[in-house]
């Protein structure tokens, strides 16, 4: 049994870098590279990734879990998460003076090899981070098309301290949480906060804070057509009307597959029916009531009783 495990072990990392070998390939030939793929950013932990698996569902949509790789091989200051990621000089926020032509060139040549590989005609990528990083992300893709899932801050703070406990959540040697001070520290608004943030729950709500504020941000400099903002109540609770929507936004026709509401979804036991405390109340901002007030959208929705 043990040698079957070894074989199986050492067929999978054939497989994987062999898959490498053919994504670097293919970065490098004169090829035009994918050029409308569509982001889902948000918080992690805010019902991104069970968007993603509806969406998987439609046989035109591949869904790109994660693919921080794809990342670091045409952007090493991606990375804050691995041991790399100091002598990558990796930052939470990247944006146009961190645009490079070929190494632009190279992300979408990676991102078109995903859809060759999968025989899919929509490729939507799901990375969290990537909340800090859509200025950049406009530079590279001029015609992409974002999709901003949104949940209550409290709720987010509570999933991301239970994955921070499990380990790994705020990067080798908490790198990804220096980053995020530094980045808090840059804005009179939040400069103080990291030094009040005294456990994960603290540094998740901040993290939510941060990641929300800047998708909110630039979503309000693009055109109308290109963006889609998801509470994430509405995806646990209409999670057919939701996906209908994005069908929508990216001009795709329904399937058969289309998710009804018998699908389980995860829910935190947080949530907002208990009082905010003050603490949670200064390093949410205000960003936190809309995100519990505003169901339609925190970019053009208008405050509603909260529910």
């Amino acid at each position: 049994m043990t040698a079957l495990c070894r074989v199986d072990a050492l067929r999978e990392t054939y497989y994987r870098w062999r898959i490498k070998f053919i994504e670097a390939a293919f970065s490098r030939l004169p090829v035009s590279g994918l050029a409308r793929p569509v982001f889902v950013v948000g918080c992690g932990r805010s019902g991104k990734s069970t968007l993603a698996g509806l969406l998987s569902r439609h046989p035109e949509v591949l869904c790109l879990d994660e693919p921080r790789h794809l990342w670091f091989s045409a952007f090493p200051q991606a990375d804050i998460w691995t041991s790399k990621a100091i002598e990558r000089r990796g930052r939470i926020a990247l944006d146009g003076q961190d645009y490079n032509a070929a190494r632009a060139r190279r992300l979408r040549r990676l991102f078109r090899v995903q859809a060759i590989r999968h025989d899919r005609s929509t490729v939507l990528e799901e990375l969290a981070i990537n909340s800090f990083r859509l200025p950049l992300i406009r530079e590279v893709f001029p015609q992409a098309r974002f999709i901003h899932v949104y949940r209550n801050g409290l709720e987010v703070a509570e999933l991301i301290q239970q994955a921070a406990e499990r380990g790994g959540w705020f990067g080798t040697n908490d790198y990804k949480w220096q980053q995020l001070a530094a980045y808090a520290a840059l804005y009179p608004a939040t400069a103080d906060l990291p030094e009040l943030c005294d456990d994960f729950y603290d540094r998740g709500l901040l993290e939510w804070r941060l990641s929300t504020e800047a998708v909110v941000s630039f979503f309000q400099t693009l055109p109308r057509e290109s963006y889609l903002e998801i509470n994430s109540k509405a995806l646990f609770d209409t999670p057919g009307r939701v996906v209908q929507q994005v069908y929508q936004l990216l001009g795709l026709t329904g399937d058969t597959n289309a998710p009804t509401t018998d699908v389980v979804f995860h829910r935190s036991s947080a949530g907002i029916a208990r009082s905010v405390s003050a603490k949670e109340r200064l390093i949410g901002g205000d960003i936190l009531d809309r995100a519990m007030c505003c169901p339609e959208g925190l970019v053009d929705g208008s405050p509603q009783a909260t529910v």
